[in-house]
């Protein structure tokens, strides 16, 4: 008789993986994200950074802050760098390792290659057009402008 009072009840078992995810979680798993994203794209620029040579480059109205610095490799009078950075034609160039300079013929967009951690990845990059006919003067600067030095 015990047997004929029971009730029968229908239930699902619901796991932690199936439960809906809250604001707060999803909020979270985006910001864990971008942090990883992040971090990886910092990673591939040192690692291009680390492998190539540095360059100085100066437009013609650098304001107070000057020029850029940028990572890269001259091949064929071609300077191949990392990034975006607006490089403008006619801009001086100059070598960190040898203090060579140049004058920015042209630029234009292309990839670069990166291995890091024995995956590789393709990022922008930059093709500069070099000259190196580049002539260097002397010059006084007085009241905000340069004047050509007439000395030896």
């Amino acid at each position: 008789m015990a047997d004929e009072n029971k009730d029968i009840v229908e239930a699902e078992i619901v796991s932690e993986e199936t439960k809906k995810e809250g604001a707060f979680g999803k909020w979270w798993k985006g910001v864990k994200k971008n942090i990883s994203d992040s971090a990886l794209e910092g990673k591939i620029e040192s690692v291009y950074d680390e492998s190539h040579e540095r360059f100085e480059i100066t437009p013609y109205e650098a304001g107070i802050f000057g020029g850029v610095s940028v990572y890269g490799s001259i091949h064929d009078g071609i300077l191949t760098v990392f990034g975006k950075e607006e490089i403008k034609p006619h801009s001086v160039v100059i070598a960190d390792k040898d203090k060579k300079a140049y004058y920015v013929r042209s630029v234009t967009p292309t990839t670069v290659k990166v291995a890091v951690d024995g995956i590789e990845y393709e990022r922008a990059g930059q093709d500069i057009a070099l000259d190196e006919d580049v002539a260097e003067v002397k010059v006084i600067k007085a009241d905000g402008r340069y004047f050509l030095y007439q000395g030896k």
